[in-house]
């Protein structure tokens, strides 16, 4: 209750120093736009799968969990990342854009792949 009722003078003082609107800023500050999002949750994912084979392998040589639930929790495993592994070569080079949005179309006769 203290602390809710202290909140209110900070905020007042802060509006008036500019430090919200520096943090308003900050907060809302952004990198470039990511050019292959699919392709880097496909990663993320993967590298995600990798840290859950591993723990999976600990708790096995720990004994800290039923072996055989461990050996099929790691098959399993192994069969997602496989399966990511072929998610990340069919998304691998490809843009969130297509590469024709915002250009303009080729010239009548221009080799392809080329816009004037």
């Amino acid at each position: 209750m203290l602390g809710m009722m202290l909140l209110v003078p900070i905020v007042l003082i802060s509006s008036h120093l500019g430090l919200a609107e520096w943090f308003a800023r900050l907060v809302v500050t952004k990198g470039r736009p990511r050019r292959f999002p699919l392709f880097r949750s496909k990663v993320v994912a993967l590298i995600d799968e990798i840290k859950r084979l591993n723990w999976l392998v600990v708790d096995l040589d720990r004994g800290q969990r039923n072996a055989e639930a461990v050996k099929s929790d790691i098959e399993m495993c192994e069969q997602r990342m496989e399966a990511l592994l072929g998610e990340i070569r069919r998304t691998a080079g490809r843009s969130a854009k297509p590469a024709h949005e915002g250009a303009e179309p080729p010239a009548e006769g221009a080799p392809p792949g080329l816009a004037t």
